[in-house]
């Protein structure tokens, strides 16, 4: 459902309901109202039509010393699936979720050299339609994440400069052929989704960093989400950049930088291999990242920074040195500044636009921050 009036109250109220039954499993509707300040006619009543739209259910009621218990209430976690597709220079992948954010069918597919809008579309929706088969549980939306420039209305892949797509409707072939709504949405933007719906841990504020094909990062301070272009920060004055720029921090430390270097090799097998030069170029991007989230961290003030992306998975050693670069410069009094793993791992990135659709689909948990504030 597609929230056209925010001041609409019982819409919100639903929305309200649905997420406490989300992260509170086994209230009843007594226990709702008197959680939500809601009268109780009226709860039962938005309980029952979330019911009715197979998104919550009712569990056995069990005995106890006073007497039978209420009912409880729970997410009918395979009442509705989202679709999360993310899309990267080297690999591809498709994730079926439930409501609960467990994958029931995840493929990845290695991406075509320089494709075509049409000829991706059809690979992944192909895939996908394999996986899916004719499943008799509703689809509620699909998210496709990329980086790339997209535009407002999240459907339009305005530029994405690797492959020289500019103003692709992508989102298209997808809703025509899934039967269900279809997004786009930023890689970096994804990723933080997971971290705030999915994480077991999930700190309130925090610098969010995508270290990977490329750079990007995000400020989160409650509800509230500030993304930067880190990763085009200036840091030297040669460095040919896929934004158009020179000398922009990805020239130094983005995996399409580095796999350029290195004769086009992916960072998987460079990674392996170790050709001669590699570690050394990985010192270098470390010691130039580190440096520039020094600055994101005394512009934003946060202390934590949470570093996700494949270069962090598959050289795990080089956070530490990451780290080192941070601190070195830092001034004194911002010293306690630490950098983390993301508890998800190599998972974030293919739970990425799962999590975004499960908020724009079903919980819509940004919405209700906007609302509150």
């Amino acid at each position: 459902m597609l929230l056209h009036q925010p001041s609409d109250i019982r819409t919100i109220n639903r929305l309200r309901v649905l997420n406490l039954i989300r992260s509170q499993r086994g209230l009843s509707r007594a226990d709702i109202s008197k959680e939500l300040g809601l009268n109780k006619p009226s709860c039962s009543e938005i309980v029952n039509d979330l019911i009715g739209e197979g998104l919550v259910t009712e569990g056995e009621k069990t005995e106890t010393a006073s007497g039978r218990r209420p009912t409880p209430l729970m997410i009918a976690k395979n009442g509705h699936l989202v679709v999360g597709i993310s899309i990267g220079l080297r690999l591809c992948s498709i994730a079926i979720s439930d409501l609960e954010g467990n994958v029931l069918g995840y493929k990845q597919v290695p991406t075509p050299q320089h494709p075509t809008p049409k000829e991706l579309c059809i690979l992944l929706l192909k895939d996908f339609l394999h996986m899916y088969h004719g499943g008799e549980k509703k689809l509620a939306g699909c998210v496709v994440s990329l980086s790339g420039r997209i535009s407002e209305n999240n459907t339009s892949v305005e530029e994405l400069s690797e492959w020289g797509w500019k103003d692709v409707h992508l989102t298209l072939p997808f809703t025509n052929n899934m039967g269900c709504i279809c997004s786009l949405v930023d890689e970096t933007e994804a990723m933080v989704s997971a971290e705030r719906l999915l994480a077991k841990e999930r700190p309130d504020s925090f610098l969010y960093v995508n270290w990977g094909e490329h750079i990007g990062a995000t400020s989160v301070r409650g509800s509230q989400e500030d993304r930067s272009d880190l990763g085009h920060a200036r840091i030297a004055n040669e460095g040919s950049c896929v934004c158009g720029g020179t000398g922009c921090l990805e020239t130094v430390s983005a995996g399409w930088a580095v796999e350029r270097n290195f004769g086009g090799k992916s960072l998987r097998e460079l990674a392996q291999a170790r050709p001669a030069g590699f570690d050394r170029a990985m010192d270098t991007a470390a010691l130039a990242l580190g440096m520039e989230i020094a600055q994101a961290v005394a512009i934003t003030g946060q202390k934590k920074v949470v570093l996700s992306g494949n270069i962090p998975t598959l050289l795990p050693s080089l956070v530490e040195r990451v780290t080192l670069a941070m601190r070195s410069s830092l001034p004194p009094f911002l010293q306690e500044a630490e950098i983390v793993r993301s508890p998800l791992g190599d998972k974030a990135r293919q739970m990425g636009p799962v999590a975004v659709a499960l908020d724009r689909y079903i919980f819509r948990q940004s919405l209700l921050a906007r609302f509150r504030t």
